[in-house]
């Protein structure tokens, strides 16, 4: 009995041992899981492309690498990594806030967990077809254009795509559930929901620039907002016993044509899939009526919710209810359709209190002077009021979308965009004279051209703000730029031909395009990140810009090719770069040895008082250190060791 006890004890202190047996080989420390498996912990290096080995070796037993365990690699700085057919599992935010611009996984990955990958730069990634689990957040807040979803994954977690520039989603054949956001705010034009997939959660494809969807024939579930802020044109539906669909799953249905299986309308008006422009190819007759020279269509008869459809009046001056009685029942107007009172001469009009909706160009080419957007509005779509006299609007605080052009042309001086707004689109505020800009804290994507060709004098970017596209500022006379943490990327001309004389870089920013502050009077520069993104021709006089960086990456944004400034300032350090000199160096002696703060970029050689090189080992005296750097500067410098 005793002998068996001690067995026992023997075979859990063992197995306590090896569960507990840690080890580092080549900057990447394991633990070890089994007797032949470990999972990697965290990684002690420098260097910013990693290559995952398959296998580890520790006193002689060599382990499979199988796990990539949580935060691993968090916040190292890397910008390519290489993982393995051994990994089985990436845990939570293993790679999460990098500056990641590529990566491989290999066959073999079935799990990539919560925040995985997110907060990187990654333009693009091939998924293997051994992936069944992509979780939470795991790709967020990248600039993937594009992504193929493996037929083995069976769920995508909440936000798992949310804020990319994902123009192309093909999802997986054996997808089952969708989680929320997991695609908002993309650019996604199409989409195909495959047979499988059960359910589609709130806001998975809200806020992209989506005409044409499909749902598969499983589809069960389809909460609010699953297709909101999207100018959708086609929906087909797959089922004979479709989804109930809530009223805020699409924008508008009368602007869709629905597709249905033969036979199914009464199943599907039961289920709430009503108010479409066209079902199967019918136009729906939706009644309509007209009270003074205004055309009204029935679009929710149960709600009794009414569109203006047309105008046949010649006022130009107009005050539009808010309710209209017909055949005894009121009915409130909520929407204004497309083009209705385009090119009408109007000077002035005030809208109806219920309005939720104003229509894509319903307002342009009109003399009007201000406008007020009611507290229920919260879409205005495209060219709504472009090329009017506006000198003033007063946005609701509800409105969350502005449409491409949507006050374009006019001569607007102050604008408030309100806290609800996600996306300002193209050329919404295009040549106007605004002076005075406040941009709202939700505001997440600021479109090409949006304020181009103004006279904005101050910019405060919010922290929400993950994207400024194309020639966004482009033509103002901005003297006073204050750039929000979230900001990741900077289109072509964004900020060109203004006033700047300081630009501070966030840390957070992963890449700014070509003459972004071109033609602006810059004389200084501040970057925040010692991982410095590749120089894109950013500033026209950059020999007269004085440059200061994090302390110690001045090799590092050498590299990236932040080069030719007036002074470069490395943390508190001037860097005189017309001299001989090693900026940033500090040579360590420890043990009987020499080392460097600087190794990726400078090598030692070690002399003795005699003038012969020595090994950089079991040293005890002076030296003569010989330091050599990437750039063709050397320093000499005599230390004592032991």
């Amino acid at each position: 009995m005793k002998k068996k006890l001690l067995l026992v004890l023997s075979i859990l202190l063992n197995s306590y041992l090896l569960s507990a047996q840690i080890f580092t080989v080549n900057n990447i420390q394991y633990n070890v899981i089994s007797t032949n498996e470990v999972e990697i912990i965290t990684y002690l290096g420098s260097d910013t492309n990693i290559e995952i080995p398959n296998t580890a070796e520790s006193n002689n037993i060599t382990y499979q690498v199988v796990k990539i365990k949580n935060g691993a690699f968090y916040q190292k700085g890397l910008t390519s990594a290489s993982i393995p057919s051994s990994i089985v599992t990436i845990e939570s935010g293993a790679f999460s806030s990098n500056q990641l611009t590529s990566v491989f996984i290999s066959n073999g990955v079935l799990t990539i967990g919560s925040d995985a990958f997110s907060n990187n730069s990654l333009t693009s990634i091939s998924l293997p077809n051994s992936i069944t689990f992509i979780g939470d957040s795991a790709f967020a807040n990248n600039v993937i254009t594009n992504i193929d979803i493996p037929d083995n994954v069976i769920s995508l977690g909440k936000y798992a795509f949310v804020s990319n520039l994902l123009e192309t989603v093909v999802l997986g054949a054996n997808l089952e559930n969708i989680g929320e956001s997991a695609f908002n705010n993309n650019s996604i034009s199409e989409i195909v929901i495959p047979n499988k997939v059960t359910t589609i959660k709130k806001n998975a494809f809200s806020s992209n620039s989506i005409e044409n969807i499909t749902i598969g024939s499983g589809v069960t579930n389809i909460e609010e907002g699953a297709f909101l802020y999207n100018p959708v044109v086609n929906v087909t539906s797959l089922s004979t016993t479709p989804a109930n669909l809530p009223l805020s799953a699409f924008d508008n249905n009368f602007n869709i044509s629905l597709t249905i299986p033969e036979n199914t309308s009464e199943v599907y008006a039961n289920a709430g899939w009503v108010d479409f422009g066209s079902v199967n190819g019918e136009t729906l007759e939706l009644e309509t009526f007209i009270i003074d020279e205004i055309e009204y269509s029935i679009i929710n008869l149960g709600l009794r919710h009414v569109e203006i459809e047309n105008y046949y009046g010649s006022s130009i001056d107009l005050v539009l209810p808010s309710e209209v009685v017909h055949e005894g029942s009121t009915y409130k107007i909520t929407e204004i359709g497309d083009l209705v009172f385009k090119n009408k001469n109007l000077s002035s009009v005030i809208l109806p209190n219920n309005l939720t909706r104003i229509g894509y160009d319903s307002f342009s080419h009109n003399n009007l002077l201000t406008i007020t957007i009611p507290d229920n509005v919260y879409t205005i779509d495209s060219y709504a009021f472009k090329d009017n006299q506006l000198i003033s609007v007063n946005l609701s605080s509800k409105v969350n979308y502005i449409g491409n052009e949507a006050f374009s042309e006019n001569v607007l001086t102050n604008v408030l965009i309100p806290n609800d707004v996600k996306i300002i689109g193209n050329a919404a505020f295009y040549d106007n004279s605004i002076r005075t800009l406040t941009i709202g804290s939700s505001v997440q994507k600021i479109g090409s051209y949006a304020f181009h060709s103004n006279k904005i004098t101050n910019v405060t970017i919010p922290d929400n703000v993950i994207t400024i596209s194309n020639l966004a500022f482009y033509g103002n006379k901005i003297k006073n730029l204050i750039i929000g943490n979230g900001l990741k990327t900077i289109g072509v001309s964004a900020f060109n031909n203004n006033l700047l004389r300081t630009v501070i870089i966030p840390e957070n920013v992963k890449s700014i395009e070509y003459f972004a502050f071109d033609n602006n009077p810059v004389s200084e520069v501040f970057c925040k990140s010692s991982k410095p993104f590749l120089y894109n021709d950013l500033f026209a006089n950059k020999n007269n810009i004085d440059l200061t960086i994090p302390a110690d990456s001045y090799y590092a944004y050498n590299d990236s090719y932040w080069i030719g400034f007036k002074s470069i300032t490395d943390g508190t350090d001037l860097i005189d770069t017309t001299i001989n000199q090693i900026p940033g160096l500090l040579l360590i002696s420890n043990h009987g040895t020499i080392s460097n703060n600087l190794q990726e970029y400078v090598s030692l050689k070690i002399y003795n008082t005699k003038g012969q090189q020595v090994l950089n080992n079991n040293l005890n005296g002076i030296y003569i250190v010989v330091a050599n750097d990437s750039l063709g500067n050397m320093v000499v410098k005599k230390m004592y060791v032991q």
